[in-house]
Formats: structure tokens, sequence, C-alpha cells
């Protein structure tokens, strides 16, 4: 039963070199997939949101160089609030002074949270404490 297997085997790998010699022999190409409308079409779409991210950083980056005030235009987060002054108290709590919407908060923080203490209005010239 080994040998039928095993002269098999043999027959078939001499059949495969001889029918590969013969198509060699008259030239006949090996088949390739050809490239189907569906890969065409998914390869442009990659192309162009490569391209579509690239033109939008390249904007961002040249607004971000040559229109320094745009940025101010448009509004930066945080700009209401200014945090002035921080004090550390112990280890766990501190004492933070914050310009918030032409006011000053004075405020503490501990373990407990952040508690407000006092507020002082602000005048919008100067942006110093006002005299009460």
């Amino acid at each position: 039963m080994r040998r039928s297997g095993l002269l098999c085997l043999v027959l078939c790998l001499l059949a495969g070199t001889a029918m590969a010699a013969t198509g060699a022999a008259e030239g006949t190409a090996i088949p390739f997939k050809q490239a189907t409308e569906v890969d065409n079409l998914v390869g442009r779409i990659i192309g162009a949101l490569v391209l579509v991210a690239l033109i939008g950083i390249a904007i961002a980056v040249l607004i971000r160089r040559f229109l320094p005030g745009f940025a101010a235009a448009v509004g930066k987060p945080g700009e209401a609030l200014q945090v002035k002054h921080r004090m550390r108290l112990t280890p766990s709590s501190q004492l933070i002074v914050v310009a918030y919407r032409q006011e000053e908060l004075l405020l503490v923080e501990g373990p407990q949270g952040v508690q407000l203490l006092r507020t002082t209005p602000l005048t919008p010239e100067s942006g110093e404490q006002g005299n009460d």
C-alpha cells in the first residue's frame, strides 16, 4: 500500500513537470488576475481621502504659521479663565486666585473639594482689583 502511494506521488510529479515543460516550450503566459473596475474604484477613493487629509493638514499649518491673528479672532479655549496665583498651604490643600469674567475669585482646594472663599470685581481697563 505504501509503495502504490509513493508510486502515485512520483507519477503525479513527473506528469506535472512534463506539463510545465510543454507549457513553457509553447510560450503561453501564466494567467494573472486582471484588475477590475471595483479594484480601481477602491484605489481612487483611498487616494482621494489621503489627498484631502494632506490638503487639510497643509491648510492648518499655513494658517498657524502665516495668520497668527486668526486663532485669536476665533477665540482660544480657556481664554476667559486665567489662574493668577497659587499658594500651597499643606501637601493636600492650596489657595488659588482665578480671574473669570471680570471677577477675581479666591478658591481653596483641599481633600473635601474646591470651595469659593471670596469674589472681587475687576476693572475692565487694567485687569486689577476694583476699589470697594
